[in-house]
């Protein structure tokens, strides 16, 4: 009997790994350039950041919250555990001023350095990844005119995703599982569309074009996604806030907690090494987004011929 053909599959990317290393490797060799794209994003959340510290909405905000925590607590006891009916007068007289006013300005915050720069730092990315292959100079200025050129789609584009993100929220009203049909829509979603940036950017896409193609290069891919999300974005914040923790513990128990120089400390910390990592992430879909793009480009391998049946002679 004549052996049977292998099946024949489509193509096959690189392994997560491999794209790790190589990653690391464009940082380490165009360091410069990718921490001036990565400032597009960090600095709007240093300069909010500051700006909660030296006007002092910071500290009434924490004051206003512990005052609230404490109040709920002495009322809990004041009602031996068994009467919560104490919570439909919340919030008990206190001042939330403070606490509503912070929540504006962080949600404000958050579209502006999350959602609008970041999605250009990540379009900015493409053109430098580009730049690297094609010509091996790449440079922060032509890359963020680049994406700055298409501007508009990817400004619609951040205002769709916080549109999505913070409606969604409404999930979380569903009792008992409200949380996780939360995580999941917002989980298979950022995985299914996180290549629009690059899309729009390096295929000269609006959004919706960006939208579709991106759910067309991640079909059958989402598990790859979620993989390249833990590899170059979780695993690199929990390594990035343990060190930030560590050093600030440090400084605390020498300067003390509340110092201004472990402040000032903690905040250039941060800010310095999220300059160092956030790029693992932009390079890291970004060679992806190729990868993908290769693998649905890439004819299937042809098949080995067939040979016929063998039928003993009889």
């Amino acid at each position: 009997m004549y052996p049977s053909p292998a099946p024949v599959g489509p193509p096959m990317g690189k392994p997560l790994g491999t794209m790790f290393g190589e990653a690391l490797q464009l940082l380490r060799r165009h360091m410069a350039v990718f921490a001036k794209i990565a400032a597009l994003q960090v600095l709007p959340q240093l300069i909010f950041a500051i700006y909660l510290q030296a006007s002092g909405l910071a500290a009434r905000f924490s004051t206003q919250v512990q005052d609230l925590v404490n109040t709920f607590q002495s009322k809990l006891e004041a009602s031996g555990g068994t009467d919560t009916s104490f919570v439909n007068q919340f919030p008990w007289g206190l001042p939330t001023d403070a606490i509503s006013t912070f929540l504006l300005w962080s949600m404000a915050a958050l579209f502006i350095y999350f959602f609008v720069f970041r999605t250009i730092a990540m379009g900015a990315s493409v053109i430098a990844v580009g730049d690297i292959y094609r010509t091996s100079d790449p440079s922060a200025g032509r890359s963020l005119r680049g994406a700055f050129a298409q501007f508009g789609a990817l400004f619609s584009w951040a205002m769709l995703s916080a549109l999505v993100f913070f409606g969604s929220i409404l999930l979380l009203l569903i009792p008992c599982l409200g949380i996780f049909i939360w995580s999941g829509a917002l989980l298979f979603l950022s995985m299914r569309l996180a290549f629009v940036p690059q899309i729009i950017v390096a295929e000269d896409a609006n959004v919706f074009t960006a939208m579709g193609r991106s759910w067309e290069l991640t079909k059958g891919a989402f598990w790859r996604m979620v993989g390249a999300w833990i590899l170059f974005v979780a695993l690199i914040n929990i390594a990035t806030t343990l060190v930030s923790t560590l050093i600030i513990s440090v400084l605390s128990a020498i300067a003390g907690a509340e110092s201004a120089f472990t402040v000032a400390a903690n905040q250039g910390i941060t800010t310095f090494l999220a300059l160092l990592t956030i790029p693992i992430g932009y390079i890291g879909f970004t060679l992806l987004y190729y990868d993908q793009v290769r693998c649905a480009t890439m004819p299937p391998p042809s098949q080995p011929p067939q040979f016929p049946t063998y039928t003993p002679y009889q």
